[in-house]
């Protein structure tokens, strides 16, 4: 069974002849569908490697990974842009009118709100939730120099504040979103599922391989919603442990489209 765009898909496993992770370039060819990426050597084999998502007119894993590391880019600077508004305020005394919650900025929306379950990134996550917390906390904290500091001095206030803002807090939460990114990338690599079709040898380029199963009942797409059917699946299988359906892969239709 392996996964597309979060979808379980499922081949036969007798029509399986090896399984890796995609690390070797893609030779392209000319003048073949856009689905086909290339041809890779398989043990002294030339194999042409179909890319399921684009096959199912999803975005490519290239291009999830370039959409991630641009919205990335863009919340680290809009915090540099926060931090940089923050010392403004401070320093003119002007009302700060940027996101004081660390939930209501750009990041935060996205952050509360992020599913994964690749293990790297829900690691790098959860050692942001603390500087990115402390650092939008040091808005409240200039605010409060004013009033704490009738016995103090304010601008020694407001200058420890923006100090850790801008020496400890920031460059910390850019080094971890940094990793978040990283970590995305890594776990992006695709695999590489080789079948044999009759005479005809053909790579899939899958999201991830989950496991070897049994299927247990395949049931017709005419008795299932419109959103299973296609003409690359023809039918629905069930696994015990699985609460979801799985759908299955005609391997004939994929092999013609090549």
């Amino acid at each position: 069974m392996f996964k597309i765009n979060d979808v379980m898909y499922a081949v036969n496993g007798s029509m399986i002849n090896s399984i890796f992770v995609l690390e070797q370039p893609v030779t392209c060819v000319p003048m073949t569908e856009s689905h086909v990426r290339g041809i890779i050597n398989v043990r002294g084999e030339i194999v042409p490697i179909v890319d399921m998502r684009v096959l199912f007119e999803l975005p490519t894993a290239e291009q999830n990974n370039r959409d991630f590391a641009e919205m990335i880019e863009k919340r680290k600077q809009d915090h540099l842009n926060w931090v940089d508004a923050l010392r403004t305020s401070a320093e003119n005394g002007t009302p700060f009118t940027l996101a004081i919650s660390p939930h209501e900025c750009a990041f935060g929306k996205w952050y509360d709100t992020f599913e994964t379950n690749d293990q790297s990134v829900i690691h790098y996550l959860k050692q942001v939730d603390e500087p990115h917390t402390k650092l939008h906390a040091c808005a409240e904290e200039v605010a409060n120099c004013a009033q704490k500091c009738d016995d103090c001095d304010r601008e020694e206030c407001v200058r420890v504040v923006l100090k850790n803002a801008f020496e400890v807090y920031v460059p910390n939460l850019l080094k971890l979103i940094d990793q978040v990114r990283d970590a995305h990338s890594a776990s992006s690599k695709q695999m590489v599922i080789v079948l044999q079709e009759e005479a005809v040898q053909m790579g899939i380029l899958v999201d991830s391989v989950v496991e070897v199963a049994e299927i247990n009942e395949v049931f017709s797409l005419k008795e299932m919603p419109s959103s299973h059917r296609s003409p690359f699946v023809y039918g629905v299988g069930t696994v015990e442990h699985f609460e979801k359906e799985i759908l299955m892969l005609d391997v004939s239709a994929v092999v013609k489209c090549t």
